[in-house]
Parts: C-alpha cells; sequence; structure tokens
C-alpha cells in the first residue's frame, strides 16, 4: 500500500502535493489529540458524584438554616404581640382611670347644691319719732342643683366602648 502512495503523489501537482500533505498532517494530528480534547470537556461519573455530594450538603445546611430563621421570626412575633398586648392593657388601666375620674366628679356634681348668696339688703324706712326704724333682710333664693353636663355622660360611653373594643383585640390576639 505505501509503494502505491508515491504514485499517486507523483500524479499531483505541487499545489495538490502541500495541500494534500496539510490535510494529512491535520488528520494525525486530529487523531492523536481528539480524544484528549474529549476527555477534557467531559466529566466522570467520580467528578459528579463529589458535586452531588457538595450540592446536597449545602442543601441540608440552607435547610437548617432556614428553620432557625422560621423559628426566630415566630419567636419575634410572639414577642412583639405580647409587647402590643401589654400596651393595649396598659391603655385600658388608663381608661378605667379616667372612667372613675369622671364618675367620680359626677357624683361631686350630684350632691352639690349651689347657694346664691345676695348681699342682705337693709332698708330703713324713717316713721315717725314715735315708731323706732326697722332694718329689713330678703331672704335668699332657694339652692339651685347643678346638673350633670351631657359631655361626661358622652365621654363615659365613649370610654366605655374603646375599653370594649381593646378587649376583643385582646382576646383575638392571644388566640393567635
Amino acid at each position: 500500500m505505501f509503494k502505491y502512495i508515491s504514485e499517486i503523489l507523483s500524479k499531483f501537482t505541487q499545489s495538490q502535493r502541500i495541500i494534500a500533505l496539510l490535510l494529512l498532517l491535520f488528520s494525525i494530528t486530529l487523531i492523536s489529540i481528539g480524544p484528549r480534547i474529549v476527555d477534557s470537556f467531559t466529566t466522570n461519573n467520580e467528578e459528579l458524584s463529589l458535586r452531588v455530594e457538595s450540592q446536597k450538603t449545602q442543601i441540608i445546611q440552607l435547610n437548617e438554616r432556614v428553620n432557625e430563621l422560621n423559628t426566630q421570626i415566630i419567636e419575634n412575633q410572639r414577642q412583639c404581640t405580647d409587647a402590643i398586648v401589654d400596651r393595649e392593657v396598659e391603655i385600658m388601666n388608663q381608661i378605667a382611670d379616667l372612667e372613675v375620674r369622671i364618675k367620680r366628679e359626677n357624683s361631686k356634681y350630684r350632691n352639690l347644691e349651689v347657694h346664691e348668696t345676695d348681699p342682705i339688703v337693709s332698708r330703713m324706712e324713717k316713721y315717725d319719732s314715735e315708731y323706732p326704724r326697722v332694718a329689713m333682710s330678703v331672704p335668699p333664693p332657694p339652692p339651685t342643683k347643678i346638673e350633670i353636663p351631657q359631655t361626661n355622660q358622652m365621654m363615659l360611653e365613649g370610654l366605655s366602648k374603646i375599653k370594649s373594643n381593646i378587649k376583643k383585640d385582646i382576646k383575638s390576639k392571644k388566640g393567635q
């Protein structure tokens, strides 16, 4: 077979021989280096197994971190809800104190009678010398009672409504 190659090459022109030699050189290079290039682009099972195990480990670590963060979020929500409930209880106590103070003021007004005092008017009338002079005073007017202002009653009703709304809100937050 190799003895016929020289005969075949002798029939080609000079430029065709150069092209044929270049094709032959390229083919030999490709055949010798080709498998190494293919191996460098492909990975074997060991590398893939290592990569899969590494990713599994990362997934497990990330799941643990997500669980920790979820627990922390739930705890923070509980603390926040407890703080809100404590504040609402404090507000409710202040409202109850206001109600007591308003009721106390109302009871003062109920028992209070106002006496209008006018200065005593003295009249002296002049009569004959036989009769003495007489001093006369006008009786004071009857006492008047002060009525409880309507605004106090409205405030008590409003405070009562606010208190009941806060109680409902506290019950709903404790139920969560």
